[in-house]
């Protein structure tokens, strides 16, 4: 049986928190002929399917393999940028955006619940506050 390694969620969190794009998807938004309001619609319709995906997503990880979850995150968010790389249109970038939520969505309680089973199983579910704080602060540390 393996054992619930932390340093390798740590570097996890880092790696898929830690991306640039963060910082230019509006310029690329821009410079591909959306307006402003446009940008802004788009963000609210990430807002909204991420809320809509949230409840589905929770009740799918809790009857299926997190891990497969968070492995079908990564493929949905990594096809969110595919998609903007090719991009030119409003309902493109929208797909892309549907994508990045979805993504949000499976991720949210996922990790979570898979921390706390790996722990649990472990025997170590009394460091799972420890282990939160840290995951969220290499969430943070990864976005300055």
């Amino acid at each position: 049986m393996m054992t619930f390694n932390d340093k390798t969620l740590y570097i996890y969190k880092f790696i898929s928190s830690c991306m640039p794009i963060y910082a230019f998807y509006t310029i690329l938004f821009i410079e591909r002929g959306q307006s402003v309001t446009d940008i802004a619609i788009l963000i609210a319709l990430w807002s909204a399917f991420a809320i809509v995906f949230e409840i589905p997503a929770g009740v799918l990880a809790d009857r299926w393999n997190r891990r497969n979850m968070l492995a079908i995150a990564a493929v949905l968010k990594g096809l969110c940028f595919v998609v903007w790389f090719f991009s030119y249109t409003f309902f493109m970038f929208a797909l892309g955006f549907i994508f990045w939520a979805v993504a949000g969505a499976f991720t949210s309680g996922t990790e979570e619940g898979l921390i706390y089973d790996n722990l649990k199983s472990d025997g170590r579910k009394v460091v799972l506050q420890r282990c939160m704080g840290k995951h969220s602060f290499m969430l943070i540390w990864a976005l300055l």
